[in-house]
């Protein structure tokens, strides 16, 4: 199928069958919302899909057998981005001289440094990346690229125990020593496999009713925390049918709400019926006794009492999605940073939480602990 067709959207779809309808039968009403139109915009929607359906399964076709150059001109024909390519890494080197008795120079592009004691027996190679001309300084940061192109040159000289820095090439003034160098990493090419994987998984990523597209939709709209939930958790099962948002501080104002509503109407699949709600910061407070295996007089008990207020918060923190609350959760991060721990008594704390009864209001709440809301009791063992 030639990427020049133009696939028939909706509206033409429609007007196609409107023609048609009309030359059959001169007086039937086929304007917008009428029973032909109703008809019709059915048939038209699964028409299109499924012309879209059949030019991807064609162009699949040149994609996987493509190579190179010709994978990268199919792939932006169709839209998709360029291919990442490999790059220098760059950064720049500190230089210094005791003396200007040698005078003003330039340092040449190319010029290269070598670095030794970066674990390897073979030197990094670096190269100063445009000619510098140096006036009578004792020192100057000038900047330069790693040799060869790809990752591994990323490199902190101030970082290593016994760096050595030398010039590979000869200067003008042969006083000049390297005190430091840094680099960033550069970038390796993309390789065909991967590049058209990306591609596709860009494609999947723009299409309605998918968790990206709706996300983005989102972030667009103002928002910065995005929480989906398909409508599996709560039968029947119809797609990502609740989304809730939340500012920088997990906080929902009506103008944000209303914002993302409107906006996931480009998003959504027609028929799924996603609602946006908001999101809520819920401050949970412990109280903890830590039983431990000895009379807690024989250890360290302000040590103990950091290490597990560390810890719950860590639970927290450490969450990708903080809205489901599980104190067995809190119970393993206790245990990991406490060897001597034999048990945890909760006095006061929050309840566990299940995914149904968080998505019955009509805010997310977005859990969160600070060291002021743990309270910790040392007991011996029982």
């Amino acid at each position: 199928m030639s990427s020049d067709l133009a696939l028939p959207t909706i509206p033409e779809l429609l007007a196609a069958f409107g023609a048609e309808v009309t030359a059959r039968r001169a007086i039937a009403d086929v304007h917008d919302g009428s029973l032909y139109d109703i008809a019709a915009g059915i048939g038209a929607i699964l028409w299109a899909r499924m012309a879209g359906r059949d030019q991807d399964l064609f162009r699949v076709c040149y994609f996987d057998s493509a190579t190179d150059s010709d994978l990268e001109e199919r792939i932006q024909a169709f839209g998709g981005a360029a291919r990442v390519t490999s790059s220098r890494g760059t950064g720049t080197a500190v230089i210094r001289r005791s003396t200007t008795a040698g005078g003003s120079g330039t340092l040449w592009a190319g010029t290269r440094i070598a670095v030794t004691g970066v674990g390897s027996l073979k030197p990094r190679m670096y190269r100063i990346s445009q000619d510098t001309a140096m006036g009578a300084v004792l020192s100057a940061t000038i900047t330069v690229e790693a040799e060869e192109a790809g990752t591994g040159a990323s490199i902190n000289t101030s970082q290593l125990s016994t760096p050595r820095l030398v010039w590979a090439d000869e200067v003008w003034d042969s006083t000049w020593t390297i005190d430091s160098l840094t680099c960033a990493d550069g970038t390796d090419r993309e390789t065909d496999p991967v590049y058209l994987a990306r591609y596709r998984q860009d494609k999947i990523d723009r299409r309605r009713g998918y968790a990206k597209a709706i996300t983005d939709a989102c972030l667009e709209a103002g928002a910065s925390h995005v929480a989906l939930f398909e409508s599996d958790f709560i039968p029947p099962d119809t797609g990502i049918n609740r989304c809730f948002v939340g500012d920088a501080a997990f906080e929902s104002t009506h103008y944000l709400i209303n914002a993302c509503r409107a906006a996931v109407d480009s998003a959504r699949v027609a028929g799924c019926d996603l609602t946006v709600f908001g999101m809520t910061k819920s401050l949970c407070s412990f109280d903890l006794t830590l039983r431990m295996w000895d009379d807690p007089g024989a250890y360290n008990q302000d040590k103990i009492r950091i290490e597990a207020t560390r810890a719950v918060q860590r639970y927290f923190g450490g969450q990708s999605n903080p809205y489901v609350y599980r104190f067995d959760g809190v119970r393993g991060e206790l245990a990991r940073s406490i060897p001597d721990l034999q048990d945890v008594i909760v006095n006061s704390g929050p309840s566990d939480t299940s995914i149904s009864s968080i998505l019955d209001g009509a805010s997310l709440p977005h859990l969160y602990t600070s060291a002021n809301a743990i309270s910790i009791t040392l007991q011996g063992p029982q």
